[in-house]
């Protein structure tokens, strides 16, 4: 497992190495007030895996299920998978997704191997 730096920040752009892969990431929020949520694109050398993803939240609370962002789509190319955990959520916090003023410290965008997603447990 792998943390992938962010900045709270409403929009970013970085590119990154994720077990030998050539990665792009863009992060953005759209909408306003309560309807804003937070987007994610994500290129694999250079050619679009997938674009405004909305971007969710995994709290590791019981009976909630991992919302990685590919979800066994091998077929994209991209190897592993992504997933955003909600450090603060808690049986008396809920989960919220990602808001930019959080990221990077409350919320963490988090890269599994294959090899990861195998020995999490995370994924079946």
């Amino acid at each position: 497992m792998q943390v992938v730096p962010l900045a709270a920040v409403p929009s970013q752009n970085f590119a990154i190495n994720l077990a030998g892969q050539a990665v792009a990431i863009s992060l953005y929020l759209l909408g306003a007030g309560a309807a804003a949520a937070l987007y994610m694109d994500l290129l694999l050398n250079g050619s679009p895996v997938f674009s405004a993803r909305a971007v969710r939240s995994f709290g590791g609370l019981p009976n909630t299920v991992a919302r990685f962002m590919l979800a066994d789509k091998h077929y994209l190319g991209f190897l592993g998978d992504l997933l955003f955990i909600d450090t603060q959520a808690s049986p008396t916090v809920p989960t919220a997704d990602p808001l930019p003023s959080g990221l990077g410290a409350r919320w963490r965008l988090l890269y599994f191997s294959e090899a990861d997603l195998q020995a999490s447990g995370l994924v079946p």
